[in-house]
């Protein structure tokens, strides 16, 4: 979705007017302006999606971020289910913190780091996230590493766990190709 200067503003304006009726409508005013505003129209199909129809088309930055907080999600998960053994081997095998997810550094993945703030504060999704979203240590480099090992794992679980070999082998991409031993 593409909006010019004129209908930006036609919309702002829209929204504020909105905000003062007491009348308690469908569309969120709050949420249309933020959008508008931190330039994330994608959303807008995204939350209304039987309000505004045709096809919901996610920029791939976004796509990313989806991808990448999912998957922490389900390490998190994964790795909270598992025996105490098996998170032992994990702790003492895996890079440090590895299993946190640092947040992306606004100077490597400005577009990313933006992307995620509105995703968890706007949309309301993967608030578990809220905390670390903009801490600035995490790559996109890293990421995508990561994600090269845990996306085709991911098509294979179905219902099922990840193994702790499955599990190190997608932590272990947070430790760049030249510095592993």
């Amino acid at each position: 979705m593409d909006l010019s200067d004129g209908e930006r503003l036609i919309l702002l304006m829209l929204c504020d007017m909105q905000k003062g009726d007491p009348v308690r409508r469908e569309i969120d005013p709050d949420f249309v302006q933020d959008t508008i505003v931190n330039n994330q129209l994608w959303g807008l199909k995204f939350k209304y999606e039987g309000l505004l129809p045709g096809p919901s088309q996610m920029p791939p930055e976004a796509s990313e971020v989806f991808e990448i907080l999912e998957m922490y999600r389900l390490l998190s998960a994964h790795y909270n289910g598992m025996s105490d053994a098996d998170k032992k081997r994990i702790d003492s095998e895996a890079p440090s913190d590895s299993l946190k997810f640092p947040g992306f550094d606004s100077h490597d993945a400005g577009d990313h780091s933006a992307i995620a703030q509105y995703v968890v504060e706007q949309l309301k999704l993967f608030s578990e996230f809220k905390n670390n979203i903009g801490s600035g240590v995490g790559t996109l480099d890293r990421f995508r590493r990561m994600l090269g090992v845990f996306l085709p794992l991911r098509n294979t679980l179905g219902d099922g766990k990840m193994t702790v070999d499955q599990m190190l082998s997608v932590l272990n991409e947070v430790t760049h190709p030249s510095r592993r031993t």
